[in-house]
C-alpha cells in the first residue's frame, strides 16, 4: 500500500546518517520525510507546509533541476492544505523564472504540473489546461516516459477542462491515462 510505502520511507530515513550526506542528500531526504508525512498526515498540514517550504528553499540553492521541481511541487499542494492562496501566487512566479532557465524535459514537466495545480485551484482552468498540455508534450517526447507524471498531467488536463465544461475534451485526457496504464 502506499501508506505502507510511507511508512517504510520514514523507517529508513531514521536509521539515515545525513551527517555525512551532501546538501544536496539532506535536502533529497527533507523531500522524501515531508512528502510521507503529508501523504500519512501524520504531522499538521501547516508544519508539513513549513517543511516543504524549507525544502524549497534549501533545493533553489542546490544545482539539481529535478530536486527544485519536485520541492516545487510539494510547495504547491501544501499551501492549498493549508488555504494559502497568496503562497500559491508566489509559487506561481518561481514556476515562470524556472520554467527559462531550466532545461531537463522532467523537471521541466514537473515545473509545468505545480504551475498548472497553482492555476487550477485559483479558477484559472484555461491556463491551468495550457501548463498541463505543456508538461505533457515534455513528457511524452522523452525517450522513457514517466508514467506517474505523464497521468498526473493528463489527470490535471482532465479537471482543467471538466472546470472549463470542456467535457469531450476531459473524457479523452482521463482516457489517455487508461490508455497508457501498464496492465
Amino acid at each position: 500500500s502506499a501508506q505502507g510505502n510511507d511508512r517504510e520511507t520514514l523507517a529508513t530515513l531514521k536509521r539515515v546518517n545525513l551527517g555525512v550526506a551532501s546538501p544536496q542528500e539532506v535536502t533529497q531526504a527533507s523531500l522524501l520525510r515531508a512528502r510521507s508525512l503529508a501523504a500519512l498526515r501524520e504531522e499538521s498540514s501547516q508544519t508539513v507546509r513549513s517543511m516543504a517550504d524549507s525544502v524549497l528553499a534549501a533545493a533553489l540553492g542546490e544545482r539539481s533541476e529535478a530536486l527544485i521541481a519536485d520541492a516545487l511541487q510539494l510547495a504547491a499542494e501544501m499551501a492549498v492544505e493549508v488555504s494559502d492562496v497568496h503562497r500559491l501566487h508566489e509559487i506561481e512566479q518561481v514556476t515562470v523564472e524556472l520554467k527559462h532557465r531550466m532545461v531537463e524535459p522532467h523537471a521541466l514537466a514537473t515545473i509545468a504540473l505545480a504551475a498548472g495545480y497553482c492555476h487550477l485551484v485559483t479558477g484559472r482552468p484555461d491556463e491551468a489546461g495550457c501548463a498541463f498540455q505543456e508538461g505533457i508534450d515534455l513528457t511524452t517526447g522523452e525517450e522513457i516516459v514517466n508514467l506517474p507524471l505523464l497521468h498526473r498531467l493528463l489527470n490535471g488536463l482532465g479537471i482543467a477542462h471538466t472546470s472549463a465544461g470542456r467535457l469531450d475534451r476531459a473524457e479523452a485526457s482521463f482516457a489517455r491515462i487508461i490508455g497508457t496504464t501498464p496492465e
